[in-house]
Formats: C-alpha cells, structure tokens, sequence
C-alpha cells in the first residue's frame, strides 16, 4: 500500500507543478499583453504618459485670458480628445473650456473635483494634471477608453476578450495534452504489472523488468511469483503422491478382497452351514462388496479431482443406459422394501450424446445406492429422464429421509462435512457431472438429486 502511495504522490506533485507552470505562463501573458497594451498603443495609457510630459504647455496664458497652444492643438487632435478645461484650484470655476459640454460647464467644489480625478467626469473619461495656471483636465469620447490601474481603449479591451475563449482553448489542449502524456507513461509503466498479474492468474512464472516508478512492485510481483511456483510444483509433486499412493493401495487390496468374497459366496452356498452363519456369510460378503466400492469410488474421486482421469467418450443413449441402471439393480436382487421406477420423456429415447458410458453409469448407481443405503426401513426409489432446453435431464427421488442440510451445505460450499458424515459417493456423482460439463444440483427438500448434462458431451483430450 505505501508503495502505491508514492506512485500516487510523485504523479499528484506532478500534477501540481504542471499546474503551477500552466497558471505561471497564463500571468506572464496577461502580464505581456498588458504591458504591451500600453507601450505599442496609440492612445489609452501611453497618451497617458504623454499627456503628463506636454500638461503644462496645452493651455497658454495670454492677455486676454487663456487660450490652446500649438501643442495643446497638436495633443487635441492626436489624442481624439472630447474636451479640455482649466479649473481654478481655489474657487473650482472654469478659467478656460475648449469644446465643453454644456452640462459640464458649472463650477466645481472640492468634492466633485476629487470624484472626477478617479478617471470619470459624468461617463467621460477624463486625464487630470495640476499645472501651474491650474487644474487642467481633457475628456475623452463616452466609452471610448475603459480605465481601471491601466487604461485600455474599446478596441484593445475587445482585442483581450476575443483572446479569453483562445486562452481558455490553449489551456484546455494543455491539460488535455498533458493528461494524455501523464496517462501513457503511467500505462506504459503499469502494462508489465498487468501482464505480470495475466500470467500469475494462469499460472505462468512472472519475470518482469524491475525499473521505473513501478520497480517495487516488479519485484515484490516477481517474488511472489516464484513463491507460488515452487509451492505448485510441491503441491502437484504431493498430489500425484497421494493419487499414486491411493491407486496403488487400491490395487493391493483388489487380490484380498476378491479372496474374501469368494470365501463368502461359497459360505453362504455352503449346505454344512447353519441359518446363522448363511447371514454372517452373507453380510461379509455384502460388506466386502461395499468396501470394493469405497476404494473405487476413492480412486476414481482421487483422479477426477487431479483430472488424471480421462473421458472415455463414446456416442450412447440416455435412455438405454438408465434401462440398464435399474435393470441390474434388480437383478442383483433387490431386497422387497426398496422399489424403483423408471420414467424416461418420449423424446429422449432418440437422443444419442456423447460421453464416458461408465463414469455416467457409476454416479448414477451412486445415487440410487445412496437412496438404499440410507433408507433402512425401505424406499420408493423415482429414476427420471428428460429434456429441457437441449440438456439431457437425470433426476433420482426417494421418499425416504433426504439428504441432511450439512451434506448439502458441505457440497455447497467445498467443505469438509461433519465428523461422522460421508460424502464421498455425492462428491463423486459431482465431479462426474462436472466433468462432463455438466450441473449438478439437489433439491432444498434433499430427496432428489439432478444431474445435467450438455445436448452435446465433449470429451477431455488427457490421457492415463
């Protein structure tokens, strides 16, 4: 977290001095254009500046009284100036007036005096200069010039807002241009990061240049990569382990156990035997029956869980191997409390799919055993087949007891079941389905299981 952190702060205090500059180079041109505004103008502040040097030679005392110089012709003239007057500093009465308004043509107190000398006399712009024959002030035109510090004329003032919006514009493609620059380098910079964090999600080793703003994190990606690669290598070593240890296992106890359950079978046909030892030897062999199927039903979950067990697809019949299900449990003599129906749709005997016939076989029988094994007291026992919307539907319901809430919520959520709780053939009927690419699903009442399966079953390319 502190790492991106001072990603995020070394890019924010580039922002801010991109910034900075940005609003520096907007005053320097207002600066620029308003010092420019007054050096290279004909009139406005530089008339201003004029006016100061030539105040004292405009008006010339004569006998009799006051009159325009050559100089002050020459200013009138240059300058467009509206009117000019002399005012007596003492009496504020006008001593001389060229081209005067008539409604400015009174005398003036004080406080009119000191309201014009800020830049206006009625809406007239107006220079004021204290000369030796008194206070001399020139109008010019009604808005002709605004004034505020520095004067600017009409025309000028117009100049500066027709360059607002292109001011506005250029700073806009600045920031744009800079955010699109900052953005780049900042992609450019994350590109190997992302990718680094593509190939960690598949798996793959993560080798990335540890450079720039983001070489930190290169490294600490570049760890974990290796961190999580030598534990998937021992973690792969360990389950082809267990899956080799559970197969071989497997394998040993088929030669006992197919001893054992040759012994009973020829005890229970035994004649020397007496009733209870008929049903002793009948239940070691129905129990041997059971653990051979245990084992199986470990070795098979073993490999699909490690996808070591590959798909045997073959072109078949749904309905024809749901015949053939139910057919053989019956024929393995079925004891009378149990009984199972079978309900196949019309238009799924037609249908042919593809998939391994033994695996879909096996998680079948697993829960039409399960509904048997958990049912004690006897059963009805419903075996569905049908279609909808293209997949092919198994359904398996009994009216016994259910499956309990825990199994469910166990096989919900991948966890281990209470202690004392098998799950074993469900998982296995499970990861068949899934393997097949298939849903697996269990009723909230728990007395029916689906299974789900494509219109059109892919096969694993893997092999044993």
């Amino acid at each position: 977290m502190k790492r991106l952190l001072r990603i995020y702060r070394r890019y924010c205090v580039t922002a801010v001095v991109l910034a900075i500059v940005l609003i520096g180079v907007n005053i320097t041109g207002i600066l620029g254009l308003s010092w420019y505004n007054m050096v290279h103008s004909d009139e406005g502040n530089r008339s201003k500046l004029t006016f100061r040097s030539v105040a004292d030679q405009l008006v010339e005392k004569t006998q009799e009284g006051y009159a325009l110089s050559e100089v002050g012709e020459s200013y009138l003239e240059d300058s467009r100036a509206a009117f000019l007057m002399l005012l007596d500093e003492r009496t504020g009465d006008i001593l001389y007036s060229w081209n005067l308004p008539g409604k400015l043509n009174h005398t003036y107190d004080l406080g009119e005096v000191a309201s014009f000398t800020r830049w206006y006399l009625e809406d007239y712009p107006v220079k004021v200069w204290d000369t030796q024959e008194g206070l001399l002030v020139v109008g010019s035109p009604v808005g002709s010039v605004v004034q505020f510090s520095v004067a600017y004329q009409r025309s000028q003032m117009e100049t500066i807002l027709q360059w607002i919006p292109v001011s506005l514009g250029l700073n806009l493609a600045v920031i744009l241009l800079v955010v699109l620059i900052l953005g780049q380098r900042f992609n450019r910079s994350l590109a190997p990061i992302d990718e680094g964090i593509e190939q960690l999600a598949r798996g793959e080793r993560v080798s990335i240049k540890e450079k720039g703003v983001v070489k930190e994190l290169a490294s600490n990606l570049n760890q974990a990569s290796g961190i999580l690669q030598e534990q998937s290598e021992r973690i792969s070593r360990r389950d082809t382990a267990r899956t080799e240890w559970i197969a071989g296992v497997s394998h040993d106890i088929r030669t006992p156990l197919s001893m054992i359950l040759g012994y009973a079978e020829n005890l229970e046909n035994s004649s020397n035997l007496t009733e209870e030892e008929h049903r002793q030897a009948s239940v070691i062999r129905e129990q041997s029956i059971r653990i051979r199927r245990l084992i199986e039903d470990l070795n098979l979950t073993s490999k699909l869980s490690y996808q070591m067990q590959p798909l045997r697809a073959a072109v078949f019949r749904p309905s024809a191997l749901l015949r053939q299900v139910v057919t053989e449990f019956f024929n393995q003599g079925l004891e009378e409390k149990y009984t199972i129906d079978l309900e196949l749709e019309p238009a799924l005997e037609e249908r042919e799919v593809k998939g391994d016939v033994q695996l879909l076989k096996r998680a079948v029988e697993n829960l039409i055993q399960n509904s048997v094994r958990h049912n004690p007291a006897g059963c009805h026992v419903r075996v569905t087949g049908s279609t909808d919307q293209g997949e092919i539907v198994i359904a398996v319901r009994d009216d016994g007891k259910g499956i309990p809430r825990e199994v469910i919520r166990s096989l919900q959520e991948e966890k281990a079941p209470p202690k004392g709780i098998h799950i074993m053939g469900l998982r296995l009927v499970r990861q068949i389905t899934q393997a097949h690419k298939g849903s697996f699903f269990i009723l909230d009442d728990g007395n029916e299981v689906q299974i789900r399966l494509p219109g059109s079953i892919m096969s694993r390319d893997k092999k044993e």
